[in-house]
């Protein structure tokens, strides 16, 4: 019930709803860009200082050395999301070491077994399935 009441408070809220259009957008663009521009994005393809328009062949124009733009903008969000799905498994993976030790340690000295339990309930909770899509992510994107 309460997965339901999320949903409807997220639906309702618009900040929210074009972050997450603006964050899919983003991975189908880092997903998909080997889709479209299946050569080396630094490879020099066009004219030089194309505007925007100019040719249909590069809608976003080319650079100074005459790079397809688009192209230069799909690989920069295959990185940043690479990156960033990195840097939340290795933040998961510390954070889910550290803590629990910590918590562990917390627990010996007060001496209550029945907090072991509790410990590794909270744990559960707090990442049910967050690890293995940040996992997913990243490798898809390499």
């Amino acid at each position: 019930m309460a997965r339901f009441e999320f949903l409807g408070r997220f639906s309702r809220n618009r900040g929210a709803l074009i972050g997450a259009g603006l964050i899919l957008l983003v991975a189908l663009t880092a997903v998909l860009a080997p889709l479209f521009f299946p050569t080396d994005p630094l490879r020099i393809v066009g004219a030089p200082e194309l505007w925007p328009g100019e040719d249909p062949d590069f809608p976003l124009g080319t650079d100074s050395l005459g790079r397809d733009i688009l192209a230069r903008f799909c690989e920069g969000a295959r990185i940043s999301l690479a990156v960033g799905s990195l840097v939340a498994v290795v933040g998961a993976v510390i954070g889910g070491g550290v803590g629990p030790a910590n918590a562990r340690d917390q627990l010996n000295r007060a001496g209550d077994p029945r907090g072991l339990m509790l410990l590794l309930g909270s744990e559960a909770y707090a990442h049910p399935g967050g690890l293995q899509a940040a996992v997913a992510a990243t490798v898809a994107a390499l």
